[in-house]
């Protein structure tokens, strides 16, 4: 029994206290009233066995896995949304008609999700600035050049630069 056991302490015979570490009267260290977050002593014969059992498991998985180099996440994330999202036709049309109707709702001042349009126009231009340099540019077949047709057909400067003109002038400011 050593000094620090609470049993010791309180003068009794026989000690009831186990070890903190390994929950068995068996240990040499009685640390029964000390917190959980302090270290065993190295007279705890079960805390020295159990760190040095850590320890050689994190040397054989160091050493015996066989290491492979593979894409990052990011990069695997980004072919895989350009593969079955850019390249399939119909969710293509479909991404291209979204865009538009969004911007087109910006336009007109409705509420819309600005925040989605850029993210989602930042990743066709990641996606174009990655690709191989003879491949297709996806974001100028998915967003710039329907954008340019449409706003061609809408006619959308003329008619903005049309209502500003005729709106009366601001106040001038009094200095």
């Amino acid at each position: 029994m050593r000094r620090c056991c609470p049993c010791w302490m309180r003068r009794t015979r026989s000690c009831t206290c186990t070890c903190a570490w390994c929950a068995t009267s068996s240990c040499t260290w009685y640390a029964c009233a000390l917190p959980a977050h302090t270290r065993a002593p190295r007279s705890c014969v079960c805390a020295r066995t159990h760190s040095v059992a850590l320890h050689h498991v994190a040397l054989q998985d160091r050493t015996y896995v066989a290491q492979q180099s593979k894409l990052p996440v990011y990069a695997l994330a980004r072919l895989c949304f350009q593969e079955g999202v850019v390249w399939n036709a119909k969710l293509r049309d479909r991404i291209s008609c979204q865009l538009l109707e969004g911007v087109e709702a910006l336009r007109h001042d409705a509420i819309g999700d600005a925040a989605t349009l850029r993210s989602v126009i930042a990743a066709l231009l990641q996606i174009s600035a990655t690709a191989p340099p003879n491949s297709i540019n996806v974001y100028a077949n998915v967003f710039e050049l329907p954008m340019l047709e449409h706003t061609s057909k809408v006619r959308f400067h003329v008619h903005s630069a049309f209502q500003r003109a005729t709106r009366p002038p601001l106040p001038a400011c009094v200095y």
